[in-house]
């Protein structure tokens, strides 16, 4: 009897789904033995640099001979196409960004997600092992494995069954929401994310589905944020219209 061999894209979801699920019942579990260990920003910060490395690994492993073999010859074959693309998308994001925080700051919406928060929190903290797992976490683990996910393989799955534009919307849809799923209340802080996810998975499209693009666009945007955050004052409320969206 053959087995049949998983595609990429449903592999991609198990993965993450997968090691979602084991990270919440381990956190539930030290939460039940240890509750005051939510309230240090180091351990939560290691936990999360943890959860990504594995994912990082586990997702690029498996999608090798795609992103590797297949994908990055694409890219390197429309070098010109491909970057014209990605300057592109940055100057989108940093136009539809500013258009976001100017409609927040019109309508007085102050209040930022817990993720932001505990970003800010990093940061605030002076501890240059936090600041680094901020750094790698946000400007290379993140990047990969939310484009793996969400572009390529959520993308995809919807691209095949109902279109381009179901795609974009339901891909983005729930990359915003899974950056505010400990707090569906504060549902309004979906919205910068949401209008990121719409960017970059245009950006894909656009790029002829070169995962690379998006990839690229995602780290470049993550680490110019980074910077705006290490380098502002810490107490400036301009942090928080550049980090609108951004993870």
């Amino acid at each position: 009897m053959q087995t049949k061999k998983i595609d990429i894209n449903s592999g991609i979801l198990i993965i993450y789904i997968t090691l979602f699920v084991l990270l919440n019942i381990s956190l539930a579990i030290v939460y039940f033995l240890s509750p005051e260990a939510f309230d240090n920003v180091t351990f939560m910060s290691m936990v999360n640099l943890l959860y990504y490395l594995v994912l990082f690994y586990i997702m690029v492993r498996f999608a090798r001979t795609y992103l590797f073999k297949k994908e990055w010859p694409r890219f390197l074959k429309r070098k010109g196409f491909s970057i014209g693309i990605l300057v592109g998308g940055f100057f989108l994001m940093i136009g539809v960004n500013t258009i976001v925080g100017t409609l927040f700051e019109h309508f007085s919406v102050n209040d930022t997600s817990e993720n932001q928060e505990a970003l800010l929190d990093l940061i605030r903290s002076g501890a240059w092992y936090n600041i680094a797992a901020l750094a790698l976490f946000a400007i290379i683990l993140a990047p990969v494995v939310e484009e793996l996910v969400f572009r390529k393989a959520l993308y995809g799955i919807v691209k095949h069954k109902l279109g381009v534009v179901l795609a974009i919307v339901v891909s983005s849809l729930l990359f915003g929401f899974i950056h505010i799923l400990h707090e569906p209340s504060n549902f309004i802080q979906m919205i910068p994310y949401v209008v990121m996810g719409v960017v970059l998975a245009v950006i894909y499209y656009l790029a002829k589905e070169r995962i690379w693009v998006p990839i690229f666009a995602h780290i470049i945007w993550n680490a110019f944020t980074v910077m705006i955050m290490l380098f502002l004052p810490q107490d400036s409320s301009d942090i928080i219209s550049f980090i609108q969206s951004i993870f």
